[in-house]
């Protein structure tokens, strides 16, 4: 080869070198770029779903505040009508039973031995209806974070007597007896009123 062949061979090798050098530049950049842009795209579709966790998330838990809310009014109705009507019920309930104690009292006039019988038995289930309306208002205020209990140390025979006491015409009708046996002086930390009412349940 002539001289200026071979120069002529060293300049295209250079030149084409130069172009693939460029061309392979190139693409490595392009593919840079398609990396880059698959990147954010991935990028933008996990915010995309993330946000999307976020809505249903939300929308959610408003459904469920909204179902609690719709609870609690249901609630408060429940307890408003029972607290209605048992206040409604216990008025002529009052009423009769303070008639019926009269006549059983004798100061209107002589009962009949035929008649005092059923009007006891009038009494007990007046009694019987009344508490039965406490126990349910008491359930209702129970339900409703409205009972309030007083607790403290207190001695458990006197508040047992009073029970006692306080049964003895029903005890005396089913022919029973109840004895108390808690020791003199045992103290414990509790709400007297609601003791009773258990004792007396």
């Amino acid at each position: 080869f002539k001289p200026q062949d071979i120069s002529f061979v060293y300049t295209l090798a250079n030149y084409y070198s130069l172009i693939i050098s460029r061309a392979r530049m190139e693409k490595e950049m392009l593919q840079r770029q398609v990396e880059e842009q698959l990147e954010r795209e991935r990028f933008e579709l996990e915010a995309a779903r993330k946000q999307a966790e976020i809505e249903m998330t939300r929308k959610k838990l408003e459904t469920e505040r909204e179902a609690v809310r719709e609870l609690k009014r249901i609630d408060e109705l429940k307890n408003e009508f029972i607290t209605t009507v048992s206040h409604e019920m216990r008025t002529p309930m009052t009423s009769i039973k303070s008639s019926m104690d009269l006549l059983l009292s004798g100061r209107i006039g002589e009962i009949s031995k035929e008649h005092k019988p059923f009007l006891e038995i009038a009494v007990r289930n007046i009694d019987r209806l009344a508490q039965l309306i406490n126990d349910v208002l008491n359930v209702s205020r129970i339900e409703s974070g409205r009972q309030r209990l007083s607790p403290g140390m207190y001695e458990i025979a006197p508040v047992a007597d009073g029970v006692i006491a306080t049964l003895k015409t029903k005890l005396e009708e089913k022919r029973a007896t109840v004895a108390n046996e808690v020791p003199p002086g045992q103290t414990a930390y509790f709400d007297r009123n609601a003791l009773t009412q258990i004792f007396t349940n």
